[in-house]
């Protein structure tokens, strides 16, 4: 027979419920019948050196740089706009996260960090 585009799972009919999400609420097309659904995660990542050193240069110089920054600085380090808006969001979370570390090491000065290598 013909080919569907899409792969398409028929499932036993069943009853609508009143507990049952409404159509366009979410759910995935084709997600017919009890158990989660496993959606197919995207790939990580990989930055190359210059790639890190164009964000992080950036980054220095403003935190919160607008689409169209986003979108030059994208196209000059050739990844997806996305990827860029998404690694400011991780950098600033991480920028954050060592300057509670840093203000919470000078509040406490007795307590002695890990040596190298303990991890």
């Amino acid at each position: 027979g013909a080919r569907l585009p899409w792969p398409l799972r028929l499932g036993p009919a069943a009853p609508l419920s009143l507990a049952a999400p409404a159509a366009g609420s979410g759910a995935l097309p084709g997600a017919v019948g009890p158990g989660p659904q496993r959606r197919t995660r995207r790939h990580r990542t990989i930055f190359s050196e210059e790639q890190l050193q164009a964000l992080e240069a950036l980054f220095v110089q403003n935190q919160y740089p607008d689409v169209g920054t986003r979108e030059r600085l994208a196209g000059r380090i050739r990844l997806r706009e996305e990827r860029v808006e998404v690694w400011f969001k991780n950098r600033r979370a991480k920028w954050r996260h060592q300057k509670r570390a840093s203000a919470s090491a000078r509040l406490l000065p007795g307590t002695k960090k890990p040596p190298k290598g303990s991890c």
